[in-house]
């Protein structure tokens, strides 16, 4: 059986039937050519296939993970999408959402952090704190005699320093030599710097948000700070564990998250209360804020993401799509594009600030068992159309069409190149072809 070959051809030229051959590399299906899942994954931004082919809408979305999101990271040059799920961390190419590198470890990742100034990666789960070079993941921990497990990780905006959170304290350790400097008796459940890297934040598992002045816990005091000869600054009113944190890009106003509830807003550094918003009996298990201040985003325990004006603290847009928790938020450094994890193991992505669903990245390793081939056809910007062909079952972008024949598609070079030159690529359906792979 042949492999398919691209061509340059006329526009609307047909070509015969090719065959895809589908083989096993380290344990994941693969389709024989590396070009043609990028060219599937370049039809739609931030997706790689992003509305169920049958059902049609999100209907059927494949997922990204097999366990549930944990975190989400955009790299600072935009580049790509980090992620995190039960023992796994991968890497996504931005725009296009094509899954560019997986890596398994021991024991689960319970959340990460790009370092600020840095290409490395934070990680912290049941094997205590790893600091990863990015884009790869190599790194070490702590000695296994010595760690201690860690559920939350925050990073200093100035890149000096990272905040850990155990079950019953919060390690402050230097970013660069990873020494403890001090450690906080506080049972937190979040942790997050504000913008100057001047305050570190904590919710707590008893309602209660504790903000410390940084320069006092670094300190030649700060260890006596840290034990209590110095209380830190205690907003009350969740009337639940606070699960989340944000602040918003002015440095103004820090926004709660209770696991049940309400979002409450206060001002910064103050710490007065500004304003309270119902989030409903689902919560706020993950709060994000756009770059431009004006939106605060919400992932609940109810399945569904809000959008909330900061304005005025109304509700804008409420986005559905995900089956579970929505446990992580990540907006690009433009704030075009939210991406959404949940404990459905999807990551979804949406337009902002319009909140339509743009799709859901996929790894056929999760998703598939068999390989058979389906076809979609979708629409560039300038109204080309192209056809690309995907695993049966696969989501396909929204406006896209399931066919069931080979209809062939062009797609034009970039317009910065020079020379335009046009090439189709034609790919079959289950019913015309069988895909097939190695026993």
């Amino acid at each position: 059986m042949s492999e398919a070959k691209r061509k340059a051809t006329k526009p609307g030229q047909e070509e015969k039937p090719e065959v895809f051959a589908i083989s096993r590399e380290n344990g994941k299906w693969t389709l024989s050519r590396r070009e043609f899942l990028a060219a599937a994954a370049g039809a739609s931004a931030m997706a790689a296939g992003l509305a169920g082919c049958k059902s049609g809408g999100q209907g059927g979305v494949g997922k990204a993970h097999s366990k549930t999101i944990t975190a989400l990271e955009i790299s600072p040059d935009a580049k790509s999408l980090y992620s995190s799920g039960g023992n796994e961390i991968k890497r996504w190419a931005l725009p296009y959402g094509a899954l560019e590198k997986g890596a398994k470890y021991d024991l689960d990742v319970a959340d990460f952090e790009i370092m600020p100034g840095s290409k490395m990666l934070a990680s912290v789960g049941s094997d205590g704190l790893t600091v990863r070079e990015l884009p790869d993941f190599k790194g070490d921990g702590e000695p296994a005699s010595s760690a201690t497990a860690m559920l939350r990780v925050g990073a200093s905006p100035d890149g000096k320093l990272l905040a850990c959170v155990t079950d019953n304290n919060i390690q402050l350790r230097s970013a660069s030599s990873l020494d403890v400097i001090t450690t906080i008796d506080n049972a937190a459940k979040c942790v997050i710097f504000d913008r100057r890297s001047r305050l570190l934040i904590a919710g707590g598992k008893d309602g209660r948000v504790r903000v410390w002045s940084v320069d006092q816990l670094t300190s030649s005091t700060g260890q006596d700070a840290a034990q209590g000869s110095s209380e830190p600054r205690t907003l009350e009113g969740h009337a639940d564990s606070v699960v989340s944190l944000a602040v918003t890009p002015d440095n103004t106003t820090l926004a709660t998250g209770g696991s049940v509830g309400t979002i409450r807003l206060w001002s910064l550094p103050d710490g007065a209360p500004v304003n309270t918003i119902n989030a409903g009996a689902g919560g706020a298990l993950a709060l994000e804020v756009s770059p431009d201040g004006k939106l605060l985003i919400s992932g609940s325990g109810d399945n569904m993401i809000r959008l909330w004006s900061l304005r005025d603290v109304k509700l804008r847009k409420t986005l559905k799509g995900h089956t579970d928790d929505v446990t992580a938020l990540e907006i690009s450094p433009d704030g075009r594009y939210l991406a959404s994890g949940s404990a459905d193991g999807t990551i979804r992505c949406w337009e902002l600030p319009s909140g339509k669903y743009m799709g859901a990245l996929l790894d056929l390793s999760v998703n598939y068992d068999t390989i058979k081939g389906v076809q979609y056809k979708t629409h560039t910007v300038t109204g080309q159309e192209i056809t690309y062909t995907l695993p049966c079952g696969s989501p396909i972008p929204p406006g896209a069409t399931c066919v069931c024949n080979c209809v062939p598609g062009s797609i034009a070079s970039p317009r910065s190149t020079p020379r335009t030159y046009t090439y189709t690529y034609t790919y079959c359906t289950c019913n015309q072809v069988h895909y097939w792979h190695p026993n």
